[in-house]
């Protein structure tokens, strides 16, 4: 049995998962980052904490949307074809 999608589509549904990985991680780490350079105890910091923390959640439930996304887009682009 082959594979009934295109291998170019699973490599740009690959390369969206990934760029949405790579940039939660790079957003929790920059929160990070800003949260230390503030003084202990600054509201502040403590606010840039609790977003790093919501961001993994955010991100996951962007991943999960992505294949949805992706099969909606395809059954639309062949409805249109």
């Amino acid at each position: 049995m082959s594979n009934p999608v295109p291998l170019s589509f699973n490599f740009v549904l690959f390369a969206a998962i990934a760029a949405l990985a790579g940039l939660a991680v790079s957003l929790v780490v920059g929160l990070l980052i800003g949260a230390a350079l503030l003084p202990r105890g600054h509201p502040a910091a403590d606010r840039l904490r609790r977003i790093a923390g919501e961001i993994p959640r955010f991100a996951l439930a962007g991943l999960v949307w992505i294949p949805t996304v992706a099969f909606v887009g395809v059954v639309a682009f062949f409805a249109l074809v």
